[in-house]
């Protein structure tokens, strides 16, 4: 049997091309924006929206600055309103963007999905970007030094020695309980 015969096998599944079977796993390569969509679909369509990218692309859809002060929560299928939370400081804004918010969500979507927004204001969970690093105490830095000192050359030793940091310093704030929105 030659090369390629194994390499047409390899291709239907049955062998690496070296005669070895492939494994199940390896066969079907899974995509990731399909298990996203199992693993939000429930949770979404309790809440009226029929499409987890109207939360998923989000700041797609708005724009970054809509969506640094704006949430959707719910989707009413019957009035076709979507419900948005909004920072008091943004809600007039919104109000004022409205007929382009809705015809911008609408052409993302190809087909009219809210007719108008209802807005709700109040505060906005922080954005994990948005949340200050805490600094770190002498003694993790010092963990941190040790723990690269025997890699060399230097400047390779600073950048693994900075993204030690940093890595402490994104733990640190997780860990941390969030801050109420101003």
């Amino acid at each position: 049997m030659g090369q390629g015969s194994n390499t047409r096998m390899a291709r239907d599944g049955k062998t690496d091309g070296g005669g070895r079977k492939l494994s199940a796993r390896r066969e079907r390569p899974t995509v990731a924006a399909a298990l996203m969509a199992a693993i939000l679909d429930a949770p979404t369509r309790r809440q009226g929206f029929t499409d987890h990218r109207l939360l998923t692309d989000w700041a797609t859809i708005v724009g970054s600055d809509l969506a640094r002060d704006t949430v959707p929560l719910k989707l009413d299928r019957r009035s076709r309103a979507l419900t948005v939370k909004v920072r008091p400081t943004a809600a007039l804004a919104l109000q004022h963007e409205e007929p382009r918010v809705l015809e911008r969500i609408n052409a993302f979507f190809g087909t009219t999905v809210a007719h108008r927004l209802r807005l709700v204001q109040g505060p906005l969970p922080p954005a994990v970007g948005d949340l200050p690093t805490p600094p770190l105490a002498d003694e993790e830095r010092a963990a941190v030094a040790a723990a690269v000192a025997a890699v060399d050359p230097a400047p390779l030793r600073a950048a693994l020695a900075e993204l030690g940091e940093a890595v402490r310093r994104r733990r640190k704030r997780d860990a941390a309980p969030a801050r109420p929105d101003p």
